[in-house]
């Protein structure tokens, strides 16, 4: 995303000081951690460079986020509907399967596929806004509920709880009067927010903002929403999360640490926040990420911190896991 960004915002007319932040920003960005050798992450650049400080950069990060997201999206829309399947799709069916009438969601991705994937697999799903076309953004104390009228039991239900915003939320209005909606974007991508001008997108980008703008709604309802469920759950599968965002994963480290409820994460690669959250401080956790030879995963515990190496199957991998687990 941070090449997306860097060229979608490039060049451009600026002030003096924007231009000087813009630099900063960039070279943090080209610069190399000597132990590891690797690229400063976006998100650190981000934050070092404080470009949310200057409102027009932040706009334009945020814009060019939207578009970078909006365009893959709408990808993964169209090989959905040629017939493609999402995996998340075949774990939803597995887990309504039984006498649950809900699974939830918490995610910090600003993509649909969560919201294609429960309508691919046949059931309802609630983000916090109304029904219809135009759809308004609903305070959680009177929330939208979905039944079966001839079982008279609550329909099966997906809730996604979105705590970073979505590609197709936005406020229209002048601030202090702006109505929050979620908006048709159409299967395209020739619709970015420069052609909707009075709509602004709802998502907040990576960097130090996202602390102060998660306190406003609807993130700030999302998120107690996906405490109360991560509060009540008893077991989590976390798929490619590097437990970097701490104003998420409060709730769900408490659980896994106090708890010792069950955690199991799939991912390419661990972070060392993962890690030290999980396998230092001895939860109850398995961690499959990819090992350096194909066809091979590693299993991290807390028992086995350096990782036990399995041939002949990509555990991490999301479609070969539910393969083997369901």
């Amino acid at each position: 995303m941070k090449d997306a960004i860097v060229a979608a915002i490039e060049p451009g007319k600026r002030t003096k000081a924007e231009q000087t932040a813009w630099e900063a920003f960039k070279k943090i960005l080209a610069a190399k951690d000597p132990d590891t050798g690797q690229f400063t992450d976006l998100e650190t650049a981000l934050q070092q460079a404080n470009l949310h400080e200057h409102p027009t950069l932040h706009e334009a990060v945020i814009n060019a986020t939207w578009m970078c997201v909006a365009t893959g999206d709408q990808q993964a829309f169209l090989t959905f509907l040629a017939g493609s399947e999402p995996p998340l799709a075949r774990l939803f069916r597995f887990l309504l399967s039984s006498q649950n009438r809900r699974v939830t969601v918490v995610t910090p991705n600003y993509d649909r596929i969560a919201e294609y994937a429960a309508d691919i697999a046949g059931y309802c799903h609630r983000t916090g806004f109304g029904s219809g076309y135009i759809r308004t953004w609903q305070e959680m104390n009177r929330p939208v509920r979905y039944y079966d009228t001839i079982h008279k039991v609550e329909a099966r239900t997906i809730d996604i709880w979105k705590v970073h915003g979505s590609i197709d939320w936005f406020r229209l209005g002048a601030p202090g009067q702006e109505r929050i909606l979620s908006l048709p974007i159409g299967a395209s991508n020739e619709a970015p927010p420069a052609r909707m001008s009075m709509a602004r997108p709802v998502i907040v980008p990576p960097g130090r903002s996202k602390y102060e703008e998660t306190h406003r709604d609807p993130y700030r309802s999302c998120m107690q929403e996906a405490d109360r469920a991560l509060s009540q759950a008893e077991a989590f599968l976390c798929v490619g999360y590097g437990f970097n965002d701490s104003h998420l994963q409060e709730r769900l480290i408490g659980r896994c640490r106090d708890a010792k409820m069950p955690v199991v994460l799939l991912t390419r690669d661990i972070t060392p926040k993962a890690k030290e959250l999980l396998i230092d401080a001895k939860a109850n956790c398995v961690i499959l990420s990819k090992a350096e030879t194909e066809g091979k995963t590693l299993i991290h515990t807390p028992n086995c911190r350096d990782g036990l190496e399995v041939e002949g199957v990509d555990l991490w991998d999301f479609h070969h896991f539910l393969n083997f687990a369901s």
